[in-house]
């Protein structure tokens, strides 16, 4: 605390890598606190440009509203990918004064952004992009203010639009987290009620293997490589995927053909 105030925020992690991995967010002073005042290596990170916001109901209350006056006339950049996203998206495009740009990684998303009401003000771009592609998309835009309403399980992009914007130290990064489900009951993290829970895809093609019977595969097709160890992949496993032709063409090159699903524009429901 002798070089950065108490209220600075630090990220701590123990045992990495190791059983009993911990990672926790804290003040410096909380974390002088609990080391007895001593600390060997401190990472401060740059929440002041950085803050996650949880939604609980409306989205745009959680994100925006608050915000509206200080968006006025400013750049906004929103990575969307999801119905937060598209609710995001709706609300930005109304507001006068707001300029923006909405970013979306295929054609789908690009099909479902706008298939209730085009967007007047805000660009829609369509495809992936890199940390250094989205460094120089916020450059060319003059960006203040992004907002990350990415997948909840979109790591790699979260992670790439936050080093980007660790860049520009003028910039507000948001990022959107959805609440744990209200449905999700006690007996559901222990495995009372028949969920088995796995640390990663590769985990859990090898619960599978001495399993029998059919797999409904709903993680999309970036990982559908690693499910081919499993017997009778090609014959057992239905994927659901986004109806784009590059997820098409990944599930037959793997031998996926007879069991795709498509996602659909409705949500599954509960019968």
């Amino acid at each position: 605390m002798k070089y950065r105030p108490p209220e600075t925020v630090c990220g701590v992690a123990s045992s990495i890598g190791r059983d009993g991995e911990e990672m926790k967010v804290m003040s410096l002073k909380e974390l002088a606190d609990l080391s007895g005042g001593y600390v060997y290596d401190c990472i401060h990170w740059k929440i002041q440009h950085c803050k996650d916001r949880q939604m609980d109901g409306d989205p745009t209350e959680a994100i925006c509203k608050k915000r509206r006056n200080s968006m006025t006339g400013k750049h906004v950049i929103l990575f969307a990918g999801t119905t937060e996203g598209r609710v995001l998206a709706n609300w930005l495009d109304d507001q006068p004064g707001i300029t923006g740009t909405v970013c979306v990684a295929t054609e789908y998303g690009a099909e479902l952004l706008t298939e209730e009401m085009p967007l007047k003000h805000l660009k829609v771009h369509c495809g992936r992009l890199d940390e250094d592609e989205i460094e120089a998309f916020l450059k060319k835009n003059g960006t203040h203010l992004v907002i990350d309403a990415t997948h909840p399980y979109a790591q790699v992009v979260t992670a790439n639009i936050r080093k980007a914007c660790e860049k520009f130290p003028h910039i507000c990064l948001l990022r959107c987290l959805r609440k744990e489900s209200a449905n999700m009951t006690e007996n559901d993290r222990s495995g009372k009620n028949n969920i088995v829970h796995v640390k990663d895809t590769e985990e859990a093609v090898r619960y599978l293997w001495e399993k029998e019977g059919n797999i409904l595969l709903t993680t999309g097709s970036k990982e559908l490589a690693l499910w081919q160890e499993l017997p009778k992949h090609g014959e057992r496993i239905f994927t659901r995927v986004l109806p784009v032709e590059a997820s098409i063409r990944i599930c037959r090159e793997l031998g996926y053909a007879e069991g795709i699903l498509l996602q659909c524009r409705a949500r599954f429901q509960k019968k």
